[in-house]
């Protein structure tokens, strides 16, 4: 019953396609709208970090933007996510990819060893059990692939003042889709990359996307609303 509501939830964001006003405001949204040809989106960024390689896996993939720029860079591309209505967007946009509905939440159906490259793009905050899921990409991921993640910075400023006022900090998509949108764990760099050493990687690069995203990266713990570390198993 909680996989057949999560995928329902997931499927109704995406098809309402809520006006996007993020969590810090109307006002820097309107900033943000000015700055927009100083923004890096976050495929943009990790698709500048994907190396060339065989098989690569997106999980989370959405509507497989990702997947699409990183298209001459692999002799095989996959993608999953829990959302239907997203699966079908991506093989439109990617004929050449192999796109399934899968909940992250369950075991990964591949075989150990399988993938060159994996990717896991804004969805880490959404599993039940974190520790199991990466356990999951570790497992499938040859050795000395990349594994490459981007969440939510909790730490970012906006929410810090936010916090210190008394208010909740929401995602960023939509503020009616339940309590904190579906987000069940935050993530700050250090508590990230900790993480991802004791589960078997080792951290390459970090950065985070957004406006001035080159800029902001020099203090990427307080400054980015994101953080995306590039990662090789070991």
């Amino acid at each position: 019953m909680r996989g057949i509501y999560k995928k329902q939830f997931s499927e109704k964001i995406y098809d309402e396609d809520a006006r996007y006003i993020p969590a810090h405001g109307k006002l820097l949204w309107l900033l943000f709208r000015k700055l927009q040809k100083f923004h890096n989106s976050k495929e943009d960024v990790v698709a500048s970090l994907l190396p060339k390689g065989g098989k690569y896996l997106d999980i989370g993939c959405g509507d497989g933007i990702l997947s699409f720029k990183a298209e001459s860079k692999f002799e095989e591309i996959f993608g999953m996510d829990i959302a239907g209505n997203r699966i079908r967007r991506a093989k439109e946009r990617n004929q050449k990819g192999h796109f399934f509905i899968a909940d992250l939440d369950d075991l990964l159906p591949f075989k150990d060893e399988i993938f060159d490259v994996v990717t896991c793009i804004d969805t880490l905050q959404y599993c039940f059990d974190p520790c199991r899921v990466v356990k999951e990409f570790h497992r499938i991921l040859r050795k000395d692939g990349v594994f490459i993640i981007h969440v939510p910075n909790i730490a970012w400023f906006p929410y810090r003042i936010k916090l210190l006022f008394g208010e909740l900090i929401t995602p960023s998509f939509a503020q009616g889709y339940g309590w904190y949108g579906g987000v069940l764990h935050n993530f700050t760099l250090q508590t990230l990359e900790d993480f991802l050493k004791r589960e078997g990687f080792r951290i390459i690069k970090r950065t985070g996307s957004g406006v001035f995203s080159k800029w902001r990266a020099w203090w990427l713990s307080l400054l980015s609303g994101d953080i995306i570390v590039k990662t090789t198993k070991v």
